[in-house]
Order: structure tokens, then C-alpha cells, then sequence
């Protein structure tokens, strides 16, 4: 790898750094810099897999945040993943897939069914049934979620639409 972690890691996250300079940070001794190689874009599903078999939690961390993480490798992260912190950043994220979101609200452990709870892209039929969950913090999660929002007009447009 050429250059200090820290040019490195600023070119990757800026987008002007090349696929075997992403590939190299991802062998680094520095594991921030791994994380952020294993969030490029660059990266194909190949390369993906092999960062979420990765020993480093950090290069496993930026894997499950990556835009190209395909449904199989999220549903890798939630049949196999035990570092809280990579679990947590899939089931956030805009990567992870509405169905696997509603089986985790529906039958995942009581952490990974609160981020569910939270993501906007977790179906609303299954938002509805978490609001009347038997869990508390749960239904009260779920409760917040956008869904359950009146929807507001502002007072210079009207909310019936336009003929």
C-alpha cells in the first residue's frame, strides 16, 4: 500500500481510489483503514464475503455497511455474526432487505428486533403487529417509527391533492 493510512483512507472514502488500492487497505495493519476499504463500493461480492469471514470485527463492521452487500451476505450477518456492532450497523442500514428486517422484528432477539423496529424500510405490516408486542420496549420502538406519525401539513400547501 502507498501512502499513510490516513491519505489512503481519505482517497477511499472520497471515491477516487483504485479496486487494488482498496484491496490493498483491506490487508493493512491499521483496522480503521480496513473498515473504511471494506465499505468501498469497489468491492464485489467476492471480495465482500471474504471481508465478513474476516478475524477483524472492524473489516466485518464496514462489510455489513457496504452498498453492494447482496441479501445472502445480510442474512450470513444475522445467522452468524456475533459482534453486537456489525449486527447492529446491517440492521440499520438501507442495505439490509425489508423481508429479512420483518423476520428479525418477528423473531430475533430482543436487540436485533429494536433496530428493526427503527428501520424505515421494515414492512409496515410487521411494524404494526411489533407496536402491540408483549415486550414493552419493543411495542414503544415500534411505536415511534414514522409510520405511527400524523402526517402534517404545512399551512402554505394543501394536503388534498391537486385535480
Amino acid at each position: 500500500m502507498k501512502g499513510d493510512p490516513i491519505s489512503v483512507a481519505n482517497k477511499i472514502k472520497a471515491g477516487c481510489a483504485i479496486k487494488r488500492e482498496v484491496l490493498s487497505a483491506l490487508v493493512s495493519n491499521s483496522e480503521e483503514l480496513r473498515r473504511i476499504a471494506a465499505m468501498s463500493f469497489l468491492l464485489s461480492p467476492k471480495d465482500i464475503d471474504r471481508c465478513l469471514e474476516s478475524k477483524c470485527a472492524n473489516t466485518r463492521l464496514g462489510a455489513a455497511s457496504n452498498p453492494n452487500l447482496t441479501a445472502s451476505q445480510a442474512r450470513y450477518i444475522i445467522a452468524g455474526e456475533t459482534d453486537r456492532a456489525v449486527r447492529d450497523a446491517l440492521l440499520f442500514s438501507w442495505r439490509c432487505p425489508p423481508s429479512l428486517l420483518g423476520e428479525v422484528l418477528r423473531e430475533g432477539d430482543d436487540r436485533d428486533r429494536y433496530c428493526a423496529a427503527q428501520n424505515l424500510l421494515t414492512p409496515p405490516e410487521d411494524i404494526l403487529a411489533a407496536a402491540a408486542d408483549v415486550n414493552p420496549g419493543i411495542a414503544a420502538t415500534a411505536k415511534r417509527h414514522p409510520l405511527f406519525q400524523p402526517a402534517t401539513c404545512r399551512p402554505e400547501r394543501s394536503c388534498r391533492p391537486q385535480d
